[in-house]
């Protein structure tokens, strides 16, 4: 039984506090897991803060505060599955944005930006490997991914996702997110990451 926890520490920096049924005060991730709660998705953006370090908004959720999350899902013996946005923030099927660092890289300079990133960010998140359990490579990347959108470019840089999640962890579970499946996406790319060779274990 699965749940988002990606506004937690927005939450709780904001002055939000959490009571279990018996009106104490209590940490969260032990109230929802004694509710059966035992896995928790967090969005994660790569840099949701302008110039002046002013959020973006959505709960400002960079590595450090996935890290926390990942600590409270530890203690209280929670699983954990990072969606990563690839994203300065929110990613759809209509806004697939370049995060601002890699503005202006070639295919080959985001594919090896990704892997870096997903890899290197995952062992901030959880160096220890027993709390992220799957990992998302893009969220509702339908018609594109990082600013690419031919089906060719976004298995590559799917490929690269997966390679990154892999070196950190082979036995995490890797997703690849899409949207409208009454419309037949998950078909269409079911059928799409199959013939560019995308060694996925979960399509959404």
């Amino acid at each position: 039984i699965g749940m988002d926890m990606s506004m937690t520490i927005a939450q709780e920096n904001s002055g939000v506090k959490y009571k279990n049924n018996n009106g104490e005060e209590e940490d969260v991730f032990k109230i929802i897991h004694d509710a059966g709660i035992n896995y928790v998705r967090v969005r994660v953006w790569n840099n949701p803060y302008d110039s002046q370090g002013n959020g973006y908004g959505g709960g400002n959720n960079d590595v450090a505060k996935a890290k926390l999350i990942a600590d409270g899902c530890r203690a209280a013996g929670i699983k954990m599955l990072v969606d990563f946005h690839c994203s300065d923030l929110w990613t759809d099927p209509g806004k697939q944005m370049v995060p601002k660092a890699w503005t202006g890289y070639t295919l080959e300079q985001k594919k090896s930006a990704l892997k870096d990133f997903i890899k290197d960010s995952l062992n901030q998140i959880a160096p220890n490997k027993d709390t992220v359990a799957m990992v998302q490579v893009g969220n509702e990347t339908t018609t594109g991914f990082i600013g690419e959108t031919s089906v060719a470019n976004m298995c590559t840089l799917f490929s690269s996702g997966i390679e990154g999640v892999k070196e950190y962890n082979s036995e995490v579970k890797t997703v690849i997110h899409v949207t409208n499946p009454e419309k037949g996406n998950v078909t269409k790319w079911a059928k799409n990451l199959n013939e560019n060779s995308v060694k996925f274990e979960t399509k959404r």
